[in-house]
């Protein structure tokens, strides 16, 4: 997200100070703080004070300042604003102080326009544990999937042997994203890549038995956990010990997971790839309540599955929105999708509520004792409500800006009062 003109110019012109600051005759090294050099550029250190106000530019020219990936990363920035200052404080032919202002000025203007540098197109690859693809492989989002051995990756063999023997029988992810710098291109695609991930793991748990669930990943990321559990009586007789697996995981085969499951989940499977691209506030619920959701799927403790689910329902229902009355306005909005009947919703606005009190009480007093039907009833809610919502045609093409409208439409099942 680009600084406002403002905050760029306000940095600019505080950078200017700190440069005429460094040019000036050398402080304590006792009192160093920070140090950069550039070789053909020479070296400048600052002072505690000085490396004060060098953060406080960096913050206002860095455009990370959302926590989202920027077309710039804030590594770059800081490359960009040394250099400006070495060119500023280092004069090859005349030395240091020769027209410094001068200087000062055209450093600057040269940091201005890099600051402004278009972003370009890249491809990032990306190691893949935990899926299983065909040789032709396929695509999912705005991630493409294959072995290393699909002509498409044939080019990162040179690369990748440097740390593995092969990558032939290695599944990759392959997605184009746009920046000024690398590490900016490779921030952006980790983020599309995690979202891409968490949305098969959300499918992937529907399919799977519960122990056995793939846990589409980066590569050597995410490992099954085993322990061993011991249990003697007080009499010292027959003890028992046990060993168990968190979670053995299979590789996710989506060919396989397109034979013999429900209609309406292959069909939202498919949309739900389409999703991605589409930016509406439709796609932007669906894609994000599905990440969450599979982050659920792939958590390793209770707690975190419970609220993880929540938040995926949460985001999915309310997008922004929040309001005192929570839970009954949660409950209506899955009473719509899900087609609740009217008789059946007093008793299912109660369920809501207590499940909705049970979130609370786990953020708020650090309640950790997750009853097994509550997890059970608040993932199965969850999924019904993402499936019934990505295949209902009345909604799929519903403007961007009329979503919150059509949660609040009347229909014969509709109920003012849940209670």
């Amino acid at each position: 997200m680009p600084k406002p003109p403002d905050d760029q110019e306000t940095g600019l012109k505080n950078l200017g100070h700190l440069i005429k600051s460094c040019a000036r005759p050398k402080h304590d090294i006792l009192d160093e703080k920070k140090f950069f050099f550039q070789i053909g550029k020479g070296g400048i250190s600052l002072n505690k004070s000085q490396t004060s106000k060098y953060f406080e530019i960096l913050d206002l020219l860095s455009t990370d300042d959302d926590g989202s990936p920027s077309h710039l990363s804030r590594a770059a920035t800081d490359t960009m604003i040394q250099e400006c200052m070495l060119n500023a404080v280092h004069d090859k032919t005349k030395g240091i102080g020769s027209d410094l202002e001068c200087r000062i000025e055209v450093a600057i203007n040269d940091l201005r326009k890099n600051l402004a540098r278009p972003e370009k197109d890249w491809e990032v690859w990306q190691l893949v544990d935990h899926l299983t693809v065909s040789d032709e492989g396929f695509t999912f989002g705005n991630v493409f999937f294959c072995v290393g051995d699909h002509p498409a990756a044939q080019k990162l063999q040179p690369e990748v042997s440097k740390w593995k023997k092969s990558i032939s029988k290695i599944v990759m992810g392959q997605i184009s994203v746009r920046a000024v710098d690398f590490i900016a291109a490779k921030r952006r695609a980790k983020v599309e890549f995690q979202k891409t991930f968490d949305v098969l793991n959300f499918f992937a748990e529907i399919v799977s038995l519960p122990d056995r669930l793939p846990v589409v990943s980066i590569h050597e990321s995410w490992n099954r956990f085993e322990y061993l559990q011991f249990a003697i009586a007080a009499d010292g007789h027959n003890p028992h010990v046990s060993q168990q697996f968190l979670r053995n995981c299979d590789a996710f085969d989506p060919l396989t997971f397109h034979c013999g499951h429900n209609p309406e989940i292959l069909t939202a499977f498919r949309k739900a790839s389409d999703l991605f691209s589409r930016k509406t506030k439709y796609a932007e619920r669906l894609v994000k309540s599905m990440k969450w959701a599979g982050k659920a799927a792939a958590s390793e403790t209770r707690e975190n599955r419970y609220l993880l689910y929540f938040i995926a329902l949460e985001s999915l229902l309310f997008g922004k929105w929040e309001s005192r009355e929570f839970a009954k306005i949660l409950s209506k909005r899955i009473f719509k999708i899900l087609q609740i009947s009217q008789e059946d919703r007093s008793k299912g606005f109660e369920i809501i509520d207590r499940l909705h009190k049970l979130r609370c009480a786990l953020v708020h007093s650090g309640k950790t004792e997750i009853p097994d039907v509550d997890l059970a009833f608040v993932r199965e809610m969850t999924i019904e409500c993402i499936i019934g919502l990505i295949c209902d045609e009345t909604i799929e093409h519903t403007p961007t800006d009329a979503l919150e409208a059509w949660f609040n439409l009347p229909d014969e099942k509709s109920n003012t009062n849940p209670k």
